[in-house]
């Protein structure tokens, strides 16, 4: 659960896709597809849609019950992630009932995700207009969902409006002095498979939940960092942002997500490139940064690049 989350900065709420109370464009998604994806039902408010793959089946269904509201939830092969968001108020939450996801099931979502961006997000992005609250965060969810590690269980996150930042030079030369922080000394005087190493290993992780600092929309080397159990706190410089090798930043899995591209984004993605994903969110794997990159995920702008 994340706290303690800093005041927007008024000159770049407008940043967030149907961050006012107006409704957006109502037109739904296109109907039936032969190749997965079904959508069963759709109308300004409402939207339920199938999706099969191998030996997944997913439910899809999202409403919005008033203006600037919306509850979506993503149900695979029985298992449900919920979620919830009020555009006006600035809160969302969003849970996976405590469920783990298969190597299938995951294989599933990703593939779905790669569906909606193409079906959904892309239209939007070429006629220049939003999607309807209810399909934006449906579409959200999904890209949350295939983003989560096979055999991770899910609990209740709330993943509240975050602050927001863009990139420049002044925030760009912040972040590459960050890393001075570790506390590597520690390790330069254990042994490498002695307890003392291990708690050493333990004490040099840290946070790096920063709202969302978006990238700017162009490939370029980035300080990204995160930490493991292998080592701590580590910043690199990587080629990222939109054009870069499986669009490193990008919210949503791979080249498939909401088209922005965030640090936060960029560093969970890094993470699993170099240890292949955590085993269990609260690890010194890549859990956490997987949970500091949902609010990116849930509140960045669709097609903001």
């Amino acid at each position: 659960m994340k706290t303690n989350r800093l005041i927007v900065l008024g000159a770049l709420v407008i940043l967030v896709a149907g961050a006012g109370p107006a409704r957006s464009d109502p037109t739904p998604p296109d109907s039936s597809r032969a190749d997965g994806l079904r959508v069963t039902r759709a109308s300004a408010t409402e939207l339920r849609a199938t999706f099969g793959h191998s030996t997944t089946a997913i439910t899809l269904t999202s409403r919005s019950p008033e203006v600037g509201v919306a509850r979506s939830s993503v149900e695979v092969n029985g298992k449900t992630m919920t979620a919830t968001r009020d555009l006006t108020a600035g809160t969302a939450s969003w849970s996976g009932g405590d469920r783990a996801l298969t190597p299938a099931e995951h294989a599933g979502l990703l593939a779905l995700a790669a569906k909606v961006s193409k079906e959904w997000a892309a239209p939007a992005k070429a006629a220049r207009r939003a999607l309807p609250t209810h399909t934006d965060l449906l579409l959200r969810l999904v890209m949350l969902a295939a983003e989560a590690p096979p055999g991770v269980e899910l609990g209740s996150q709330q993943a509240d409006r975050p602050a927001m930042t863009l990139e420049s030079p002044t925030t760009f030369t912040a972040r590459e002095k960050q890393s001075a922080t570790c506390v590597e000394s520690a390790l330069e005087r254990t042994a490498d498979s002695s307890a003392e190493r291990r708690r050493a290993l333990a004490a040099c992780q840290q946070s790096d939940e920063e709202g969302i600092f978006y990238m700017a929309c162009v490939r370029a080397n980035r300080p990204l960092n995160h930490d493991a159990g292998s080592h701590c706190f580590l910043q690199e410089s990587i080629n990222s942002g939109p054009g870069s090798s499986e669009c490193l930043g990008e919210c949503g899995p791979g080249c498939n997500g909401i088209d922005t591209y965030t640090y936060d984004c960029g560093d969970h993605d890094r993470c699993g490139r170099v240890h292949g994903g955590s085993l269990n969110p609260w690890d010194s794997e890549c859990g956490d940064e997987y949970f500091e990159a949902d609010d990116d995920t849930l509140w960045a702008p669709i097609n903001r690049c």
